[in-house]
């Protein structure tokens, strides 16, 4: 069998020669089976979720799985490292998306700004809803960014408990739920 990935994230070698196979995650979804998965992975900065599942996303884009990632922290306001670049780092965020054929969506929540509160559960809410993911991605919420930990939280509660936050929900919850480490 090919690689595979346990729920904490720990990849198999892969033998050089041999193709990808077996599930993405766990038990239950195959990376090769005919069904077009939809995957989303929720981070706070705009590196986030490349450094915490990108590698399944590249995996899971090449077998032509739907893979969004959504980025909370939209505003270069308070991060002195990217203040004021917003027009500089949003199309590099994007070429980078399209050229791995990955969609990218970004909040406007800025740095050190994002609390787990029902403001941000219920905006989280609405995107999943329109997303309606087969499996989650969220930060792992013992993390030592204070984003990450607030994001983290929401996503994981919004995951679970989505129709709690929506007026009314079209959609499914995703079939599974997973916490990446970006620390």
């Amino acid at each position: 069998t090919g690689p595979r990935l346990r729920g904490g994230g720990c990849p198999r070698r892969v033998e050089a020669g041999h193709p990808p196979s077996g599930p993405l995650l766990g038990k239950g979804i195959s990376m090769v089976e005919n069904a077009r998965k939809t995957i989303v992975a929720v981070g706070a900065h705009m590196d986030d979720c490349w450094y915490g599942m990108g590698g399944v996303a590249l995996k899971a884009t090449a077998y032509g799985h739907r893979v969004v990632m959504a980025q909370a922290v939209g505003l270069y306001r308070t991060w002195p490292t990217v203040r004021g670049r917003a027009d500089e780092i949003k199309p590099l965020l994007q070429d980078l998306a399209d050229r791995t054929n990955v969609e990218l969506i970004t909040l406007e929540h800025d740095y050190l700004r994002l609390e787990a509160r029902p403001d941000l559960m219920t905006e989280l809410a609405g995107v999943l809803e329109d997303l309606a993911p087969d499996i989650l991605f969220y930060h792992w919420e013992d993390d030592s960014n204070q984003d990450h930990v607030a994001l983290g939280t929401a996503t994981r509660v919004v995951g679970h408990h989505r129709p709690c936050f929506l007026d009314e929900s079209r959609t499914p919850g995703p079939r599974e739920v997973y916490a990446y480490a970006t620390d």
